[in-house]
């Protein structure tokens, strides 16, 4: 299943759905028309919850894509033994990332992080060319996000900082 209808879940589920090995167990969003929109786009169930996700056998894994709570969901998750692949950041608290690597170990799951720009290939040839001249010597980003996000998912994110510029900064790293 995928959690969250916003940008990024609509972009997992498209990939999901396309892909030989995955079928799409349902979407799941708070705002159930948002995950029956993107759920009937896709021809799979509609969810507000994790946990009434969870329920269906069906589910074996789990791609956390909303915007929020992501410790919460990954522990849900965790605890119902299912795989979770989750976007970026797992958190912004170090012990919250403890609590969330705990559950994971103690339940005998897969976690992954997702982050979308280290399998762009246009970062990794500018990536591939700083480190083949030496590294950068001097960096001058200009990010820009299109479409811009609706308010609510802005104010979900914390900045344009955390969410967008991360993606630089592990580019010049």
């Amino acid at each position: 299943v995928v959690v969250g209808a916003g940008r990024m879940g609509a972009l997992r589920a498209g990939m999901f759905k396309v892909h030989p090995r995955i079928k799409l167990a349902g979407i799941v969003d708070a705002k159930v028309g948002l995950a029956e929109n993107l759920a009937n786009k896709h021809s799979t169930m509609a969810y507000q919850s994790l946990s009434e996700a969870l329920s269906n056998e069906s589910t074996d894994a789990v791609c956390i894509s909303s915007s929020i709570m992501h410790e919460e969901l990954i522990i849900e998750a965790a605890k119902a033994r299912k795989h979770v692949m989750c976007e970026k950041p797992l958190s912004h608290c170090y012990e919250s990332v403890g609590r969330i690597f705990e559950s994971v170990k103690k339940n005998g799951v897969n976690l992954m992080t997702c982050w979308m720009r280290l399998s762009d290939p246009e970062f990794l040839s500018v990536r591939d060319k700083a480190r083949k001249e030496g590294g950068a010597k001097s960096i001058n980003i200009i990010s820009r996000d299109h479409p811009v996000p609706p308010r609510d998912v802005l104010h979900g994110l914390g900045s344009q900082i955390q969410d967008c510029m991360v993606h630089d900064l592990s580019l010049v790293m």
